[in-house]
């Protein structure tokens, strides 16, 4: 859902009953334009979440889940607030943020899938539960998906995560995480294009306290 105008800011957010977990999951999130291109905004959450969404979409795992009973993702829950500054996405989009979050692991709920029987699903595995601070910055690159001419798009993203630092006093993990994703399409005519895809991960730790779910296995 959206409000676009509640005391000035505007708001957005979702709630989902999971059958599984018996229990409601939510997010809501308040916006604020500063200036013509800058946005502030803070946002809640109490979720299922994955540390995989670097390698697969969400998308893409649950129509394979669903129909297929094979899902790339693996879960766990996600409690937590952040606060953070953005520009508008135009050909480069700019962010920081300060998170906090606190997980804990998530049993497998159900196996279900169109094809039930042959289901794959796999147990989701135990996370290295507790709570993790952390600041952000993401510098997005043709965010929008703009071409160039007609045949060939360019989009590139780099996001680094700065939570190895002894101020996060209430955080249980100290890690710094760095990810680079990069896409090209080129069409070679109406019904035909190549797609190429491009990542790289890293993750770092001067204590040695890289919770397992974010390590890049």
């Amino acid at each position: 859902s959206y409000i676009e105008d509640l005391s000035g800011f505007e708001i957005s957010g979702g709630l989902a009953r999971s059958f599984g977990q018996d229990r409601l999951l939510w997010q809501v999130a308040a916006e604020q334009h500063i200036y013509e291109s800058i946005i502030i905004g803070a946002e809640w959450h109490d979720h299922t979440t994955s540390a995989d969404l670097w390698k697969v979409g969400p998308t893409e795992s649950s129509f394979t889940a669903f129909f297929t009973g094979f899902d790339y993702l693996d879960y766990f829950t996600a409690k937590g607030f952040s606060a953070y500054i953005t520009t508008k996405p135009w050909f480069i989009q700019v962010s920081v943020g300060y998170h906090w979050n606190r997980f804990s692991s998530l049993p497998l709920n159900t196996r279900y899938s169109m094809f039930g029987g042959k289901s794959v699903v796999r147990d989701n595995p135990k996370i290295d539960e507790g709570k993790v601070q952390n600041f952000s910055g993401v510098l997005n690159i043709n965010p929008r998906g703009r071409w160039f001419g007609i045949a060939l798009q360019l989009k590139a993203s780099f996001l680094t995560e700065i939570g190895d630092n002894r101020a996060f006093e209430r955080s249980e993990y100290r890690f710094n995480r760095h990810i680079a994703h990069s896409k090209m399409i080129l069409k070679l005519d109406r019904g035909t294009a190549i797609e190429w895809r491009g990542l790289a991960y890293a993750v770092t730790s001067s204590e040695n306290t890289i919770p397992s779910q974010f390590l890049a296995n």
